[in-house]
């Protein structure tokens, strides 16, 4: 009973977490979101993230109980709590970056504010918090995978955006990168 019911959360929250990033990537992309110039590899590991947001509905049927482990209820109860932060966070993550998130759009800027004020890939940051969250809600060693899929993904992304962005805004991107953490706040932001 008490395992269907985490499962019932993790399935709603996962709908509910891509319902949001599908309507706020299409509100600010628009057209453009069809136009896709990253390189062939880095679009595998992006598919890597699709991968990991596909395992919760998998998780329903049942298949990976083989792989369940012993959390306590009150772990999984912070999962949840954690995972309805991170759509929050996620919902302010994409209307601070407004029009720039796609790579073809037009009229970009350089985006410091909001959590790009801490963190330079925040979307990043909350897809690798989202698989942490998922594991404790779901209580299964297959979301250990699914960490280490997520962490290893959004790095090479990460390092290839930030090579795009050097060469876009040069110095200005420089001295926000050193004042500014990667995936986790840069915590001399915080006392200056």
């Amino acid at each position: 009973m008490i395992e269907e019911f985490f499962r019932t959360i993790l399935l709603g929250l996962m709908l509910i977490f891509i319902i949001i990033k599908v309507n706020l990537t299409n509100k600010y992309a628009g057209k453009t979101s069809n136009v896709n110039n990253y390189p062939p590899i880095i679009n595998f590991f992006q598919s890597i993230n699709a991968f990991v947001l596909l395992i919760p509905f998998i998780n329903v049927t049942g298949i990976l109980d083989d792989f369940t482990m012993n959390l306590y209820e009150e772990v999984r109860l912070v999962g949840i709590f954690l995972f309805i932060i991170i759509i929050g966070v996620m919902i302010w993550q994409m209307n601070e970056l407004g029009n720039n998130i796609s790579a073809t759009h037009n009229q970009r800027f350089l985006v410091t504010s909001g959590p790009y004020n801490y963190i330079r890939h925040p979307l990043y940051s909350l897809f690798m918090l989202m698989a942490i969250s998922m594991w404790m809600i779901a209580a299964n060693w297959i979301f250990m995978i699914a960490i280490i899929l997520t962490i290893i993904a959004g790095n090479i992304r990460a390092n290839y955006e930030e090579r795009l962005l050097t060469e876009e805004y040069g110095k200005e991107y420089e001295t926000y990168r050193k004042s500014t953490g990667k995936f986790i706040p840069y915590f001399r932001k915080f006392y200056n």
